[in-house]
């Protein structure tokens, strides 16, 4: 009774080509490369595969173009023919990236037509290329739908990129702004969002984003963003609190920091509070009084619907 029927067992190879033209077409070039065909299954799923690369989505970033040779070579007799196929650009290399971006900026829009994802590892890039952020993603904005910044100094350039993203008001439907270091606290006490928005005379930071990812420098921006009405549409929001991290790894020892700031029940206007697409909250950083005051305060609490709510507090 328990036995597997044989005969209602399907393996990969038995699968009719329409589905394999369908399924590969959720990969991209390299991807191809390095699963499908790398694998060598069999000679008919190498040969769809091979026949797939002349139509999926095109990515350019170090695994593609890993020369300074090849990147001119690329650009100078590929790119034509290959631009309206690039979905996905990451900078994740100094000099390719630099000269990627000075093409493009003098190209304009019809550089790369289609793109759909930008990822950047702010690291790994000049600041050329992160002066030029928001030129870069505005002539990409009809077809642009995510926005990837990784930070692991972020006290160099986190609050300077933060900045112009919404000095532009850059509003995608993605975007994610991730620090990688967790180990210490990157507060920086020359940005502050409020006093940012505060000069800038507007708080519609992020009105067309649905799943956002921040680094805030405390706790009342959080609840400022919240009540000014900022994330109209946002349902995914991640937010990471970086005055609030709780320990600092100073070898041998770990060492207990205090936050500076916390927030009190005159800071939350219930009544104001606009986040009427929220369905994911994840807050990391944040202490168990802050907790309580922004869930059993019902400051994120809109009635008949769900919330699903994620929190990493390393202090009470």
């Amino acid at each position: 009774m328990n036995r597997i029927d044989e005969r209602r067992t399907t393996c990969l190879e038995d699968l009719p080509n329409e589905l394999w033209v369908e399924l590969f077409t959720f990969f991209t070039c390299f991807q191809l490369k390095s699963t499908w065909i790398q694998w060598q299954l069999n000679g008919r799923i190498i040969a769809l595969a091979r026949e797939a690369l002349n139509r999926v989505a095109f990515e350019i970033s170090s695994n593609t173009v890993t020369t300074y040779g090849e990147c001119f070579d690329y650009f100078e007799h590929q790119h034509s023919r290959m631009a309206h196929r690039i979905k996905s650009l990451v900078f994740d290399e100094w000099v390719i990236s630099c000269e990627l971006t000075s093409r493009w900026l003098k190209s304009g829009s019809s550089f790369l037509p289609h793109l759909r994802q930008l990822i950047v590892f702010t690291d790994f890039t000049s600041q050329y290329v992160l002066s030029n952020i928001t030129s870069l993603i505005l002539l990409s904005a009809s077809s642009l739908r995510r926005l990837v910044l990784v930070f692991n100094l972020p006290h160099t350039n986190y609050g300077a990129v933060l900045s112009q993203l919404v000095t532009h008001r850059i509003s995608l439907h993605t975007m994610e702004l991730i620090i990688e270091n967790e180990i210490q606290s990157f507060y920086n006490p020359d940005f502050d969002l409020n006093t940012l928005c505060t000069r800038l005379n507007h708080w519609s930071i992020f009105p067309r984003t649905i799943r956002l990812r921040l680094s805030l420098q405390h706790i009342f921006e959080l609840a400022l963003l919240v009540q000014s009405d900022a994330l109209p549409r946002v349902q995914d929001l991640h937010i990471t609190l970086e005055d609030k991290v709780g320990y600092l790894f100073d070898w041998p020892i770990h060492r207990k920091i205090s936050p500076s700031f916390t927030l009190c029940p005159n800071d939350l206007r219930p009544s104001q509070a606009d986040l009427p697409e929220l369905r994911t909250l994840h807050l990391q950083n944040i202490s168990m009084n802050d907790v309580l005051l922004l869930t059993l305060g019902r400051f994120l609490w809109v009635q008949q619907r769900s919330l699903h709510l994620f929190y990493l507090f390393l202090y009470q």
